[in-house]
């Protein structure tokens, strides 16, 4: 028999799988970020890690729908540019922290959004600011 404990991280734990398999933009991100501050990629690698999202190669990716590719790109460049792991990871927490409470920007364009004051501003993004830009929907 399974001990009550190990029940109820089970269920943590397919629950955290199955929130993860709704929304997989934010880890993306979080790996992207992970990577940049490694070094391994750079902004001009958006467009191919993207395209590697989608499963496709990129030329049929930008085929297919170029306003949304192009856009999307953009938005990777972004967390590229700012390559910053704590930021993408406080990020996700914040607005899982805020799901039920409060309406406003989904988890990847809050880390966008993020990304792109940290590098127009380059100083750390605090919670407030998070606040501020949660609230922009």
């Amino acid at each position: 028999m399974t001990p009550r404990n190990d029940i109820f991280t089970d269920a943590k734990n397919l629950g955290i799988e199955e929130r993860q398999r709704i929304d997989p933009l934010p880890r993306l991100a979080l790996m992207v970020a992970k990577a940049s501050a490694d070094k391994q990629i750079n902004i001009d690698d958006a467009d191919d890690l993207y395209a590697s999202y989608l499963g496709v190669p990129t030329e049929r990716a930008r085929a297919l729908n170029p306003t949304s590719f192009r856009a999307n790109a953009s938005k990777l460049r972004r967390v590229i540019e700012a390559a910053d792991v704590d930021l993408v990871e406080r990020t996700i927490k914040f607005r899982q922290k805020l799901a039920n409470k409060v309406e406003g920007l989904p988890a990847y364009q809050l880390i966008v959004a993020a990304c792109r004051l940290r590098v127009k501003n380059g100083r750390r993004v605090t919670n407030a600011d998070l606040e501020r830009l949660i609230r922009q929907a």
